[in-house]
């Protein structure tokens, strides 16, 4: 509602026949929309043509600043409703070497409103959850280059584990790795082969939602 008070910071100052105080307004309008420079433009030849009008005909000026306001006031609700602002989609690393499944996760995981990225190597992996931050990695174990229990104990050591969540996603199903795998920081544990990959879109988003641990053995 900030143009409400603009506008009326304008008009009193016009009604003062003082110069700063438009000026002002006039400068925070322009300093405010400084993104939608049509609408800045629009709000000054208003500014403009209110002080022409009040100076020749003081009956005609408050007729342009009463229609000014209707304006600016619909200008602020409907504005808003029909630009609303874009949410941030939440951010998944893939990790995963056998390319229909990876394919199938990404294009489904997209859908689903995230945005992935993916690599099939775990030096690849710890390169990009070093240099950026995603909300959730899936880290597979057997890969090339780097296992993915090395690279969660990196994870751990690096203190990356602290701003993100890490959910191994392999076909492992052997409860001597799911103890290691938690114990080295991960929030969750899924069994890709017991499951549809419906079901672990499911279960990942409650996990980012909710912020529960995930298993699926």
């Amino acid at each position: 509602m900030h143009w409400i008070g603009i506008g009326f910071l304008i008009a009193i100052g016009f009604a003062l026949s003082c110069v700063i105080l438009p000026l002002l307004g006039v400068v925070l309008v322009l300093a405010w929309e400084f993104k939608k420079p049509i609408i800045s433009i629009l709000i000054f030849v208003f500014v403009v043509l209110f002080g022409i009008a009040l100076v020749s005909n003081p009956e005609f000026g408050e007729a342009v600043l009463g229609w000014g306001l209707i304006a600016l006031i619909a200008y602020s609700i409907f504005g808003r409703l029909k630009m609303p602002k874009k949410k941030t989609r939440a951010t998944i690393l893939l990790v995963e070497d056998e390319k229909p499944l990876s394919h199938a996760m990404t294009i489904k995981l997209t859908n689903a409103g995230y945005d992935v990225t993916h690599t099939d190597n775990g030096e690849d992996a710890l390169r990009l959850a070093t240099e950026k931050t995603f909300d959730l990695i899936l880290l597979g174990i057997i890969m090339p280059k780097m296992d993915g229990l090395n690279m969660l104990a990196l994870l751990q050591k690096s203190g990356k584990l602290a701003s993100q969540k890490v959910i191994m996603f392999t076909s492992i199903d052997q409860q001597k790795t799911i103890e290691q795998a938690m114990a080295l920081g991960a929030s969750g544990y899924i069994v890709k082969r017991k499951h549809s990959i419906a079901e672990m879109i499911e279960k990942i988003n409650e996990t980012l939602r909710d912020g529960t641990t995930l298993m699926l053995c």
